[in-house]
């Protein structure tokens, strides 16, 4: 889910959200997950707010660095 900034804190993502729970909730879904980019504090905040919870830690590492490929 995005929602544009300009559109932010008007409980537009709240809205979106709860429409989605009723959809899954009319199809017998019991959960869903996501993605949050670690690097988001602020959708970390919003999902949380929603009641999400961490399940999974997913970790990356690059093949070849940024200095090993011509970026310094």
């Amino acid at each position: 889910i995005y929602v544009d900034t300009a559109h932010r804190r008007y409980g537009v993502g709240r809205a979106l959200v709860t429409a989605l729970r009723a959809w899954f909730h009319e199809r017998g879904l019991r959960h869903f997950e996501w993605h949050v980019a670690a690097h988001n504090p602020a959708g970390i905040a919003f999902w949380r707010a929603l009641g999400g919870r961490s399940v999974l830690l997913r970790m990356r590492a690059d093949v070849i660095s940024d200095e090993d490929n011509g970026h310094r």
